[in-house]
């Protein structure tokens, strides 16, 4: 997929598309998931500043639909019961306690407390549902 132009993009970040680009994904945001990018881009690198449409300004992007992910969560003091919907907390970290765009659906045993990591489904993918009505 192409990249924003001048925008740093770490291996793993949760992507979603602005004007026919990938950025990273914003804490608490309506966004929708474009994938997970496969690849750092940092503010050294040569293909930092390119823009889509030019070269250098594709990156491997993966979309698993329907994948188990394993993300961070933003504390590791928490108590998270399966079947949770959750946001994001930043473009890898999964918030313990906020649920207002219920962006991840956990799929943890039932009652786990402190996890180092949480299983579950991302569930607002890009193109999956229809676009929010105000």
């Amino acid at each position: 997929m192409p990249k924003t132009a001048s925008t740093a993009i770490a291996t793993g970040e949760l992507v979603y598309t602005t004007s026919g680009a990938v950025s990273p994904l914003s804490a608490s945001s309506d966004e929708r998931v474009a994938g997970v990018s496969q690849v750092t881009v940092a503010t050294t690198d040569t293909n930092y500043a390119a823009t889509a449409g030019t070269s250098g300004s594709m990156i491997p992007v993966l979309i698993d639909e329907d994948g188990i992910w394993e993300a961070d969560p933003s504390s590791t003091t928490n108590t998270i019961a399966n079947g949770a919907a959750l946001d994001w907390s930043t473009s890898k970290l999964v918030h313990v306690s906020n649920s207002t765009y219920d962006q991840f659906i956990v799929s943890n045993p039932s009652g786990a407390t402190n996890l180092t990591k949480v299983r579950g489904v991302i569930a607002r993918w890009e193109g999956s549902e229809p676009a929010a009505t105000n």
